[in-house]
This record gives C-alpha cells, sequence and structure tokens, in this order.
C-alpha cells in the first residue's frame, strides 16, 4: 500500500487502533480527516513522520456534499497514486460518507484495510 487515508475520532479504542495501522504499515503518504479536537489527538502519534503526513481539519457543520467537495480538492494529491488505501474504523459515519465520496470521485483504485494479529490486511 502506498497511501493510506483514514478518519479519525476522539475514541481513545479507536485512536489506539488507527496508531497501530499507522505503525505497522509502510505508507509512502498518510492522510488524516477528522472533525473538530482530533487535531489535538493527531498530535499524539508518535510514529508519524512529518514528510509523509497531511491532516484535514472538516467543518462538522458542513452537508456532506459539501465536506465531500472541499475533501476532493484537498485529497486531489493521492490521485497519481495506484494504490490508496482507506479506514473507516475511527469517525463518524457522516465522514464515512464525505470521505468515500471524495475518494471514489478521484477515480483510484481503493482498499479498504484494518489491523488483525497478521498486521495490517486487506478486507
Amino acid at each position: 500500500m502506498k497511501v493510506l487515508i483514514v478518519t479519525v475520532s476522539q475514541n481513545p479504542a479507536e485512536v489506539a487502533h488507527v496508531k497501530r495501522l499507522l505503525s505497522e504499515g509502510e505508507w509512502k503518504k498518510v492522510i488524516m480527516i477528522g472533525f473538530d479536537k482530533t487535531k489535538e489527538i493527531v498530535h499524539t502519534f508518535e510514529c508519524l513522520n512529518n514528510d509523509l503526513f497531511n491532516y484535514i481539519l472538516c467543518d462538522p457543520t458542513m452537508p456532506i456534499p459539501e465536506i465531500s467537495s472541499t475533501l476532493g480538492s484537498e485529497l486531489s494529491e493521492a490521485s497519481g497514486e495506484y494504490e490508496v488505501a482507506v479506514n473507516f474504523t475511527s469517525g463518524t459515519g457522516k465522514l464515512h460518507m464525505a470521505v468515500l465520496s471524495a475518494v471514489l470521485k478521484l477515480g483510484v483504485g481503493v482498499r479498504l484495510v484494518t489491523i488483525s494479529e497478521k498486521g495490517v490486511i486487506q478486507i
């Protein structure tokens, strides 16, 4: 996998899952997307290399189509990649809908990934 797009929330169990996904995968680029106070949590991720990391803060009051449109322009950097992995373990349904819409509009192959006992796996 090359580029990981992952949603993030404030839920400690979900944050732990995301941290493990980041540390056990081999990512060329990591794009994390969240609402509100998740930016404070993102800075606790010790496994992040700032050169490979991008955080997108979304406004939770915006409708899904507007969030998706905003994300589309932000995610355009992933459009040149052939392998885009996505994880929705963390975050809200509203954010998941917007991210999925934006990623599908990029026209890239999308793989859903998660963590298992064997490490990062495609589901």
